[in-house]
Order: C-alpha cells, then sequence, then structure tokens
C-alpha cells in the first residue's frame, strides 16, 4: 500500500512539474514583452514635439511659429523649428521663412511653487527665406564673389530670458505650463557690415519676443 501511494505522490509530481514550468516561463516572457512594449512606446513618445511656440520679430519673419523639443538634465537643451511670414512691405511679394534652433538654458530659478525664470537662454540658429530672388551661390550675371554671401540662408547667435508659469493641475487643458520670453539676436552678414561701417549697432541687433506653450 505504501508503495503504491508514493508511486501515486511521484506520478502527481511529474505531471504538475511540467505545468508550473509552463506557467513560470509564460510569467516571465509576459514580463519581457509588456517591458518591451514600454520601453518602445517610450521611445516612440520621446520624438514627439512637446512644445509649441508662437514669436513675433527676431529676424526670422515678422510672425513665426513651430515646434519643439526640451531634453537633457533639467530640460536645458531646447530644439525648435519654426516656420514664419515676412509681409511684402518694402518688397515685392510676402515670403515664408524657416528656422531651425538650438538653445541651452543653463539654470531654471524657481521663485515659488508655480513660476521660475530662466536668466539666460543662449541660442544658435539657422534660418532660410523662400523666393526666386533669394540665392544661395551669386547668379551668373554677378561677376565672381561680387556679394560673397548668400541672401537665402542666414546664421544667428542669440542671447534672452524667460519666465515660465505652471498651470496648476486641475486647470490643465493641453499645457503644463506657459512661458514667456525674448530674445536679441545678430546674423552674421550684419556683424561684418557694422565693422565694415556699412550700419550701426541698432541695426545689428533683433529683438523677438514670444509664447511657449508645454505639453
Amino acid at each position: 500500500m505504501k508503495w503504491f501511494l508514493s508511486n501515486i505522490s511521484i506520478a502527481i509530481v511529474l505531471l504538475l512539474c511540467p505545468q508550473l514550468m509552463t506557467a513560470q516561463t509564460s510569467e516571465k516572457n509576459s514580463d519581457f514583452y509588456s517591458d518591451f512594449t514600454k520601453q518602445r512606446h517610450e521611445k516612440w513618445a520621446s520624438y514627439i514635439p512637446d512644445t509649441f511656440s508662437i514669436q513675433y520679430a527676431g529676424g526670422i519673419g515678422m510672425f513665426s511659429a513651430g515646434v519643439g523639443w526640451r531634453y537633457g538634465q533639467n530640460e536645458q537643451w531646447g530644439t525648435y523649428i519654426l516656420g514664419g511670414f515676412l509681409p511684402k512691405r518694402d518688397m515685392e511679394h510676402s515670403h515664408v521663412t524657416f528656422t531651425i534652433k538650438q538653445q541651452y538654458t543653463p539654470w531654471h530659478i524657481p521663485i515659488n511653487n508655480s513660476i521660475e525664470i530662466e536668466p539666460l537662454n543662449c541660442s544658435f540658429f539657422a534660418n532660410t527665406i523662400f523666393g526666386e530672388e533669394f540665392w544661395m551661390t551669386e547668379p551668373d550675371k554677378y561677376p565672381t564673389r561680387y556679394y560673397g554671401f548668400s541672401t537665402k540662408l542666414r546664421f544667428n547667435l542669440g542671447i534672452g530670458q524667460s519666465i515660465n508659469f505652471d498651470i496648476i493641475p486641475e486647470k490643465r487643458r493641453r499645457s503644463r505650463m506657459v512661458s514667456l520670453y525674448y530674445e536679441l539676436s545678430v546674423c552674421e552678414l550684419n556683424i561684418v557690415n557694422m565693422f565694415n561701417r556699412y550700419i550701426g549697432l541698432d541695426d545689428v541687433v533683433c529683438l523677438g519676443v514670444g509664447i511657449r506653450y508645454y505639453r
């Protein structure tokens, strides 16, 4: 009788072991898939812009708007893409501009629980204007190196400041924070013209002001 019960116990254990091992393997596979899916979603989410900016003036068009990404430790780096509009005024036609900007913000200083200031924003950006009258290289009608610069592409350096207002969670709709900023910028052509005394300092520096929404 003891021999019979012992054999029955061994048989039950042998029958249950594969099922237990299968359950453990299935649980591990499920955890791996969940982690993989989470990492994949987080990776793709990082490509979604987390800022939207509207700017007036600043050497990139009378009005411009675009999206951007903040990243790095304490979000000290920012990359922005903006499309701008330049009315005709002294020109024959109105024009569209395109800007890519890289910004570095070394400090975020909290004033209280909902307000912080960024005392220094340093930026480098490239701006281009669309139109047949603008060119990257000199047209054949001009002598070689007659101008020596492109009328279509400008490189700029800028510094500025901003103040950020955190939106309380109960009132958040599409943004978690709103920022007001200004920027003083210069382009390489204006710097050269200033040293050649073609223009004064007041014609070299451009002022831009804007508002930025954070997702």
